[in-house]
């Protein structure tokens, strides 16, 4: 039988077939549209959820987005683990004949569906994704979601935010992730983002507390050494915002005594999110020079570290023919930095 032939023949597909065909369409779609909008995570929506609606968008303006710090009163240490929950709520759900995607991307994976969470007086607070060549998100949920229920996920603040000083902030998240879908009586069109703006949470950080951070350093060690996989994942993640220089070498020690595993991704990372990367970096030139078993990420890890160092102070131009030349020198320094690295440790292997 023919290809044609046997096309012509094949069962038609079911409604749910056709449906669940329809919204990845939806999703795809939307992933180009928002992509090709290359937001920063860290930019103020330019409209709330009230001027979207008096633009005549009905639907954005039927979904909340609420933010809620989970400590009471929330008063935090400098580096200290902040969570938060965040909820969308849609007063007027998919049974008028819309639908809303929401796919929250993986935490080592932020797209421009995401969720920003922004501090009033920006200064002293940074985002730490400026300090690594990866950004931070939240985690999975739901693929889509049709308003029908509140949408709600538990987030560590610390991964869009590092309190670099003490103070009073103001925090509130905002999101492009929710988009408006034409209902089934109208005209299709290219799904539309809805631009969301929280709630204000106000928090406060304490001034640096040496006795809590040696405290806290010893809490987070000892977990490191447990036996249990889940716990150890956790205190990496708390070692990483913690920012002292103490911690700093600590990630670097721990990095190299794992290796591999999920544990040894979360500490790496946190190497590049520190705000004293020169600590860890001298902790991993000074393992290099050692006999001890280096990560198989190590001469990576070693050239982001100097290509970061040597960048510090050299954003990219404006122009887009020096932004080219200045992307161009990057990636050069980049592969013989990588390079460079590689051969010392084959060098210590003979």
């Amino acid at each position: 039988m023919s290809a044609r032939a046997r096309f012509k023949n094949a069962p038609k597909p079911t409604r749910a077939v056709r449906v669940k065909a329809r919204l990845l369409s939806l999703l795809v779609v939307s992933t180009m549209l928002v992509a090709a909008q290359q937001r920063s995570p860290r930019a103020t929506p330019n409209v709330d959820r009230k001027d979207t609606a008096n633009s005549g968008d009905r639907y954005c303006s039927s979904v909340t987005l609420h933010f809620q710090l989970l400590r009471r009163p929330p008063i935090y240490h400098l580096g200290e683990k902040i969570q938060a929950r965040i909820s969308f709520n849609a007063t007027n759900p998919s049974s008028r004949g819309y639908s809303l995607a929401a796919a929250l991307q993986s935490r080592r994976s932020r797209s421009p569906f995401t969720e920003a969470i922004i501090s009033e007086p920006q200064a002293g607070a940074v985002d730490p994704g400026t300090r690594t060549p990866r950004i931070v998100a939240g985690s999975w949920l739901s693929s889509f979601w049709q308003g029908t229920h509140p949408l709600v996920t538990e987030i560590d603040v610390n991964e869009w935010l590092q309190f670099e000083r003490p103070g009073k902030y103001v925090l509130h998240a905002a999101s492009q992730r929710i988009l408006r879908i034409s209902p089934r009586d109208e005209a299709p069109s290219s799904p539309t983002p809805c631009e969301l703006r929280s709630n204000n949470e106000a928090i406060e950080i304490l001034p640096p507390d040496s006795q809590w951070e040696g405290a806290e350093l010893v809490r987070i060690t000892e977990l490191l050494a447990s036996t249990t996989a889940m716990t150890r994942l956790q205190a990496a993640r708390d070692l990483r915002y913690l920012g002292t220089r103490a911690a700093a070498v600590a990630l670097a020690r721990w990095y190299l005594a794992f290796q591999v595993g999920e544990e040894a991704t979360e500490l790496r990372d946190g190497i590049f999110e520190s705000p004293l990367p020169d600590a860890a970096q001298s902790t991993l030139n000074e393992a290099l020079r050692s006999t001890a078993s280096l990560p198989v990420t190590m001469a990576e890890t070693l050239a982001l570290l100097e290509l970061n160092r040597q960048f510090a102070n050299r954003p990219p131009p404006a122009d887009s023919a020096a932004r080219q030349a200045w992307a161009d020198e990057h990636w050069r320094l980049l592969e013989a930095l990588k390079q460079k690295y590689a051969a010392e440790i084959a060098q210590r292997k003979r």
